[in-house]
């Protein structure tokens, strides 16, 4: 599991180009709160994950090889 902060993502979303029906429209207050919301709904699943990092400049290089060492 890639823990990221909510306004981190919420960032990463608004830069993309892939439509998503669910949050289309969303001002930028609402889509922070609807993924903070959706994060704390996953959260007990999401940290079941054998394994978790958390940090959001992580670049492939470095994330294979800490995958790679678990």
């Amino acid at each position: 599991y890639l823990k990221v902060e909510p306004k981190i993502l919420a960032e990463r979303i608004e830069k993309s180009t892939v439509v998503r029906p669910v949050i289309n429209g969303l001002t930028d207050d609402d889509l922070l709160f609807f993924i903070k919301k959706q994060l704390a709904e996953r959260e007990f699943y999401y940290n079941k994950a054998d394994i978790i990092i958390k940090n959001e400049n992580i670049d492939l290089k470095e994330l294979a090889e800490l995958v790679s060492d678990k």
